[in-house]
């Protein structure tokens, strides 16, 4: 058995609609990004309605803040960009032995559910089949779903990522289609615990914030004229942690009873000087290559001073036991680094 050091449960694959077009079904091919040389020498994409995305921070690793270009990313040269093979070396070279990788896969075409199911499901299986079956003891895939709105269309998709193999599933928002949680949704909670499935909210969903004197939950009881209550309680209790944080999302939970509800979901915040106070068993480290946040390839002498004096078994839990236990991967031996 292969023993683990250190595992990265916060890292990213850049996976372009070229590489899975093929498992598309032929008749949404042309809605897919398509990929272009840029007047700046860069690349992108641009969808049948001729939107131009580029650049952004998500190939920052490799570079410096000196001579980091957020305009131009060349994605044949850039870290975290490439092959399986190449990957597994980007994790050699960062003292990295797996890794938990996200993503998100834009898919033009507006909000056709037909053609959003066809790609979502053609990607998971990319993922699954051609990436991370190159070494699936460290490319450890989180599958998407394809959030029509139609909650059974996310638990049909999940089903798909159970058998594929994957680690667990990514919500970028709630499976009713609402910016806000509903009892429908119990439907899906309930089928990720059926299925032993780990479900993870990757910084914040694509949730867009209440509009003035809207609220930001249903709640029970939602009076008129001077019985409304001027303010949404959730929004108030959020609105102090950014928007790529969590915080609205998870107050919603909260404050909707989904904990009450399914209390064997689980909620991990905060890091390792806090990790006292959320349990040392909460804590997950992640490497986020190769976004900005990313230090790749110096994520071992980060660590070594941030975790300067945590003992080793608490160390052992971060960088590993609890990202085992989360995604459920027995197959892995975590070890002290």
């Amino acid at each position: 058995m292969k023993t683990y050091t250190c595992i990265s449960g916060d890292s990213h694959v850049q996976i372009k609609a070229e590489a899975y077009a093929d498992r598309v079904p032929e008749k949404f091919r042309d809605q897919l990004p398509k990929r272009i040389k840029l007047p700046n020498g860069g690349d992108g994409t641009v969808s049948p309605d001729g939107k131009v995305t580029f650049g952004s921070t998500g190939h920052y690793a490799g570079h410096t803040p000196e001579n980091f270009d957020p305009r131009i990313a060349h994605w044949d040269d850039e870290a975290g960009w490439g092959s399986p093979e190449q990957r597994l070396k980007e994790q050699d070279i960062d003292g990295v032995d797996a890794e938990i990788l996200y993503t998100f896969v834009g898919r033009s075409g507006g909000r056709d559910p037909e053609m959003a199911k066809a790609v979502i499901y053609a990607y998971n299986s990319y993922l699954a089949e051609e990436f991370c079956g190159y070494a699936p003891d460290r490319l450890l895939g989180i599958g998407l779903l394809p959030h029509t709105g139609v909650v059974g269309d996310d638990i049909a998709e999940m089903e798909h990522i159970k058998k594929l193999g994957l680690r667990g599933v990514v919500v970028y928002s709630y499976p009713n289609g609402a910016r806000y949680p509903t009892p429908e949704d119990d439907r899906f909670w309930a089928a990720a615990l059926d299925m032993d499935m780990p479900v993870s909210v990757h910084t914040a969903m694509n949730l867009p914030r209440a509009p003035f004197g809207e609220f930001s939950i249903k709640y029970p009881i939602e009076p008129e004229g001077y019985d409304r209550p001027p303010i949404c309680v959730v929004d108030r209790m959020s609105r102090y942690g950014t928007t790529h944080c969590g915080c609205l999302e998870l107050t919603q939970m909260i404050m909707t009873g989904l904990f009450d509800r399914f209390p064997k979901l689980n909620n991990d915040p905060i890091g390792v000087e806090l990790r006292h106070h959320v349990g040392v068993d909460h804590v997950m480290w992640g490497s986020d290559f190769p976004h900005e946040v990313t230090r790749w390839p110096e994520s071992q002498k980060m660590l070594s001073e941030h975790m300067a004096g945590v003992p080793e078994d608490e160390k052992r839990k971060m960088l590993g036991e609890n990202i085992k236990k989360f995604f459920h991967l027995a197959q892995l031996e975590c070890v002290d680094l």
